[in-house]
């Protein structure tokens, strides 16, 4: 049996999926980011996407550092593939360059209630700037100027305000209950 499998026989609840993220973000290089973890067969609800958002980056970083050595790389392949989980980060939320798998996942109804058209309205802006004015320069105040305008990025869309608030709770409470 796949070691990974028997230390998740040995896990209740939420842990259970804490270290399967944490499995996935060690195989892809992704510690730290944000992620949806849904079984398969699941249908997607408001309660999986507040979680991901309400969660900033530590959190993550802390259940990556948790279970990072308990994972061997050698066996997360195997053992991911044995499970009815689907693991989507939101690299959007480390950088506006990253591909926004989360935005691809999410069904149309909860893109618009949660604000991902905008995100990924935004995404596609920045993106055309960083092309237009950035992208084939590798000076340092090329650099600079890349990193102020991530940060301008980060600083809103990394924020779960902005994803959801109260306002927002009620919304989804009359749309989803119609």
């Amino acid at each position: 049996m796949n070691k990974l499998l028997s230390i998740l026989n040995e896990l209740n609840g939420e842990n259970t999926y804490e270290f399967i993220g944490a499995c996935a973000a060690k195989k892809r290089n992704l510690n730290g980011v944000p992620r949806l973890i849904v079984k398969k067969n699941d249908k997607l609800k408001t309660k999986h996407l507040k979680f991901i958002f309400a969660k900033d980056i530590e959190y993550f970083k802390k259940i990556d550092e948790k279970y990072f050595d308990l994972i061997d790389l050698d066996c997360v392949d195997d053992f991911l593939s044995s499970l009815d989980c689907v693991v989507v980060f939101d690299l959007c939320r480390v950088s506006f360059l990253m591909e926004d798998e989360l935005f691809n996942f999410v069904p149309n109804k909860f893109k618009k209630i949660f604000k991902l058209n905008q995100r990924n309205e935004e995404k596609n802006h920045f993106m055309q700037s960083n092309i237009k004015h950035l992208e084939n320069k590798r000076d340092i105040t090329t650099q600079v100027i890349f990193d102020k305008i991530n940060s301008i990025w980060l600083s809103k869309w990394n924020n779960s305000e902005v994803y959801l608030n109260e306002y927002d709770e009620q919304i989804i409470n009359n749309i989803l209950n119609a």
